[in-house]
């Protein structure tokens, strides 16, 4: 039977549930709209991931649109989260990182409309989903209308370095960049854990 700690909300009838799950060997994730858990034990228990926290490193409020996927090339897990304010937050974890810190060591991307130059848009209903070789997000623009697809390759994602985006919208092709930090969710951290050197490159995020 199994037992859900930390007062975890799983009712399926919750208005606006929109479920998503990955595992991955014994330990699991789990979201809905507006929580986040996590099990190391295959499912047995689960206690909460806190996607409010998270945004809040970005000086953000978090909205909702959760998805998490476990990616086989990449050996982690993939959350990604909305902001009120438009931005979205994508984070990477191992299996024995979310297990040996209790689901709180992640290393984050943060993607902001302005990066895939959106002058009025914020994003929403993101998706993702994974080849061999790349994670794909697709996310609409709500603003400037439309769409886009990203692709990010798993191994610089592998490498928590800086990630060069190729992405699609309104029939044109570009690129950007992304850059990790590396943090620790639910303690709350001021600045990150730790920063990533900054590479070369046209829109990069300022290092964390």
């Amino acid at each position: 039977m199994t037992a859900i700690v930390q007062n975890v909300d799983l009712s399926p009838d919750h208005e606006g549930f929109e479920p998503c799950a990955a595992q991955a060997f014994d330990v699991a994730l789990y979201s809905g709209n507006w929580f986040a858990a996590y099990s190391t034990d295959g499912g047995n228990t689960f206690a909460s991931l806190d996607p409010f926290a998270m945004m809040k490193l970005e000086g953000e409020t978090f909205c909702c649109d959760q998805r998490v996927e476990f990616v086989p090339n990449l050996g982690s897990f993939v959350w990604v989260m909305l902001s009120m304010e438009g931005p979205l937050i994508l984070a990477v974890a191992t299996p024995d990182e979310i297990r040996a810190s209790n689901g709180k060591a992640w290393t984050y991307y943060h993607l902001t409309p302005a990066l895939l130059r959106y002058e009025n848009s914020t994003f929403d209903y993101p998706q993702i989903s994974y080849g061999d070789g790349y994670l794909y997000l697709t996310v609409d623009a709500a603003g400037d209308g439309g769409a886009a697809i990203i692709r990010m390759p798993l191994g610089q994602i592998a490498e928590r370095a800086t990630v060069t985006l190729q992405y699609v919208k309104v029939g044109s092709r570009s690129s950007a960049r992304a850059i990790a930090r590396k943090v620790s969710v639910g303690s709350l951290p001021s600045t990150p854990t730790a920063r990533s050197a900054s590479s070369p490159g046209r829109n990069r995020l300022p290092p964390r």
